[in-house]
């Protein structure tokens, strides 16, 4: 399958917080339009979620933490070894429609 992807992807593992998810997700890698996700739990193609992501302050030399809440919707689905455990863990690629950056606390 060819690559298909616009921008370029960092290589950032970050925490993830899903509207409607508890369960602990991370980003594996990240770009201005979309976002590899770990430990999502289930989510099927296509679904769209709302996310938030907090880019820390230092890593990009500023104040305090950004926040970024975001709309997208799940391309594609796999099942991915943690790199420190042998259990499977789902991760999804997801598109990223529309984001805003709001003011953190």
């Amino acid at each position: 399958m060819a690559e298909i992807r616009g921008g370029q992807r960092f290589p950032l593992e970050l925490p993830i917080a899903i509207e409607g998810r508890k369960a602990v997700a991370h980003t594996r890698d990240l770009s201005a339009a979309g976002v590899f996700i770990t430990g999502a739990g289930p989510l099927k193609l296509g679904a769209r979620l709302r996310f938030r992501i907090t880019l820390p302050k230092g890593m990009l030399g500023v104040a305090r933490d950004v926040k970024v809440v975001c709309d997208g919707r799940v391309v594609r689905v796999d099942s991915v070894r943690a790199r420190a455990r042998a259990r499977k863990r789902m991760g999804i690629a997801c598109v990223i429609d529309r984001y805003k950056f709001v003011k953190g606390d």
